[in-house]
C-alpha cells in the first residue's frame, strides 16, 4: 500500500468512527489529501515528518486545535489565520519566514517553531492564553514584541542573533517565567 492509500484509509476510518483526531505523520505525502475536507469536525491533526510545502487544504477544517506539521518544507501558514479555534500549534523544522498569521488566534497556548527561518517576531499582545514558545534555531535578531505577553512561562529564543542586553530586559519584563532558554 502507498502513502495515499494509507491516509485515505486512516481519513476512511476517522470518517466512518466520528474520531475528532487523524494521525497522517510520516507517510511521505506530497501534498494534503482533499478527502480532509469530509472532517470538518476534525480538532486534532498531525500532519508531521511527511514532504509537505503547501497547508492551504487546512482551510476547511476551521475546527483545529491542535495541528502538527513538524518537519516538512512549509513556507507559508497564513491560513492559519483562519483557524479562530487553535490552541496547540507545533511546526518546527519547516522553512517558515514569519509568524504574523499566529497574531489573532487568541486562543493559542503553546507554539513549537523551532529551526526555521524566522527573522522577527510579530506583536504577540493578543495572544492572552500563550505559555509556552519555542522560537529556537531561527534568525530573530530582537525580541522586545515578547515583552507583552505577561502569560509566558516556558520561553526559548536561544540559537538567534540577539543581544545579551535584550535578553536580560526581556526576561525582566516577563514575571511568570519559570523557564527561560537563551
Amino acid at each position: 500500500m502507498n502513502a495515499e492509500e494509507i491516509a485515505q484509509e486512516k481519513i476512511a476510518h476517522c470518517k466512518a468512527h466520528k474520531l475528532p483526531y487523524l494521525n497522517l505523520s510520516r507517510l511521505g505525502l506530497s501534498s494534503i489529501p482533499q478527502e480532509l475536507s469530509e472532517l470538518p469536525c476534525l480538532q486534532a491533526l498531525s500532519l508531521s515528518h511527511n514532504n509537505l510545502s503547501n497547508i492551504e487544504a487546512l482551510s476547511v477544517l476551521p475546527n483545529l486545535h491542535k495541528l502538527a506539521f513538524s518537519y516538512n518544507q512549509i513556507e507559508n501558514i497564513d491560513t492559519l489565520k483562519n483557524h479562530p479555534k487553535l490552541k496547540f500549534l507545533f511546526m518546527k523544522n519547516n522553512q517558515i519566514s514569519t509568524l504574523s498569521a499566529l497574531r489573532n488566534l487568541k486562543k493559542l497556548k503553546k507554539i513549537e517553531a523551532s529551526n526555521n527561518q524566522i527573522e522577527e517576531l510579530p506583536s504577540f499582545s493578543s495572544l492572552i492564553q500563550l505559555v509556552f514558545l519555542n522560537v529556537e534555531n531561527n534568525k530573530i535578531k530582537e525580541v522586545q514584541s515578547l515583552e507583552k505577553i505577561q502569560t509566558l512561562k516556558w520561553l526559548s529564543v536561544k540559537d538567534n542573533d540577539l543581544s545579551q542586553e535584550s535578553l536580560l530586559s526581556l526576561q525582566k519584563k516577563l514575571p511568570y517565567l519559570f523557564m527561560f532558554r537563551y
